[in-house]
């Protein structure tokens, strides 16, 4: 009997799973694909505000621009039928009834009457123009409220620029602050002073600390307010991007020969010849207007007349709109002429607060140097034993003051020449 063959060995190959082999690249794919997704839409969830992005979404977005767009509709909507030939329309007249005669007959009568008014006033070129008038200053406030939104949106876009400067100013204080206090524990730790130096120096770090969190919640308070203001969405993080640095220095003459054309300027011009217009027109109006007869009728027999009937202007001759208008151009020439004074009052003012602001910042300026080498022998020689705490914190307590008094200048200028491009209406 042969001997049975023993069993064949077991290798200890595995077998390939292919359903791993296509799972693990389709995962690493979508995982791929979900992070790029993410990454694609943090980047949509993040806009750059820059001065043209300020002036154009204010433009666009702007909760000025509907009121302003609705009241040059509703003057608009004033001159519909300025052109008509007449204001009036024809009337018609039908009279009926019996007529009982000597005789005791019974007769129908009938009468029938047509009045058709005409104008020979010549009031409806004055209405085409005094509606035409009436939108040109509708227009005219329409751009003076582009013009205030613009600089409004432009002055919160200066006010975030100017904390990110409070938040660096401030952040530089801290880091100076916590190199005191690690400076006062080294010479606690060597003998060479003691705890009330070091809890001095951690007052004036607790000090900067809190004004850092101050400036911080300050600037997202104002991104908030230009976030509303541009109408972007919540969810989108606004980089606001912009300088401090003055672009170039303005010129007087220039700002004067852009304030002629002024909207401010502008709309009062068109007030007046609104007023204007609306006084012919009502100068106009007072003249009757003839209406034109064309009846017939049936009173036994039938017949027919045309005539005119005329109102006589014994009593009214519109003395009221007459007055009235004459009146309200008296009043917008007076404004217009206070719009005017306001206006180089204004340019003029500006002007001065201008130049007043570029002079300091120069001034100030001139002394950051000195500012910057007296904080590093101060901070040095206290750190070699060589100043007392009290007169360092003093030095750098200036130095920074300087820093700050620089960067408020700085803003002070920009807001100056902001507020005289606003009254030259010399605004991009």
């Amino acid at each position: 009997m042969p001997p049975e063959r023993p069993p064949p060995p077991r290798t200890h190959a595995r077998k390939t799973d292919w359903r791993s082999v296509f799972c693990i690249p389709i995962a690493t794919a979508t995982l791929l694909q979900w992070h790029l997704s993410l990454g694609s839409a943090w980047a949509q969830a993040r806009a750059t505000v820059d001065a043209a992005t300020v002036v154009a979404r204010a433009e666009a977005r702007g909760p000025w621009r509907r009121v302003a767009e609705s009241r040059v509709g509703v003057a608009r909507a004033q001159g519909a039928g300025a052109d008509l030939v007449a204001r009036e329309n024809p009337t018609l007249q039908v009279w009926g009834g019996p007529r009982v005669l000597a005789t005791g007959e019974v007769l129908p009568d009938v009468t029938v009457t047509l009045l058709w008014p005409f104008d020979l006033s010549g009031s409806r070129g004055p209405r085409v123009n005094a509606a035409r008038r009436q939108l040109q200053a509708a227009e005219a406030e329409a751009d003076e409220a582009r013009l205030v939104a613009v600089a409004e949106a432009l002055g919160r876009q200066l006010d975030v620029l100017a904390t990110d400067a409070e938040v660096a100013l401030a952040a530089r204080a801290v880091e100076t602050n916590a190199s005191i206090v690690q400076a006062a524990e080294r010479r606690q730790r060597l003998g060479v002073t003691g705890a009330g130096e070091v809890s001095l120096a951690r007052v004036s770090l607790a000090t900067s600390q809190a004004a850092l969190a101050h400036s911080r919640g300050e600037r997202r308070a104002r991104v908030e307010t230009l976030r509303a203001l541009l109408g972007y969405a919540a969810a989108e993080e606004l980089d606001v991007s912009g300088s401090l640095d003055e672009p170039a220095a303005l010129s007087l003459d220039a700002l004067r020969q852009a304030a002629a054309r002024h909207p401010t300027a502008r709309r009062g011009l068109r007030a007046v010849e609104r007023a204007e217009a609306e006084a012919q027109l009502q100068r106009r109006l007072s003249a009757p207007t003839p209406r034109l007869g064309l009846g017939g009728g049936r009173e036994d027999e039938y017949y027919a007349r045309v005539g005119v009937d005329v109102a006589l202007p014994v009593f009214q001759r519109n003395q009221l709109g007459v007055a009235t208008s004459g009146a309200q151009v008296a009043l917008e020439r007076a404004e217009r002429g206070l719009l005017a004074a306001r206006m180089a009052a204004s340019l003029e003012g500006g002007w001065a607060r201008y130049e007043a602001a570029r002079e300091g910042l120069a001034i100030l300026t001139g002394a950051v140097a000195s500012a910057d080498e007296a904080t590093a022998l101060a901070t040095r020689g206290f750190e070699l034993g060589q100043r007392d705490l009290v007169s360092t914190l003093l030095v750098v307590r200036e130095a920074l003051a300087l820093q700050r008094a620089v960067f408020e200048a700085r803003v002070r200028v920009l807001r100056a020449r902001l507020d005289l491009q606003l009254a030259a209406g010399a605004l991009p």
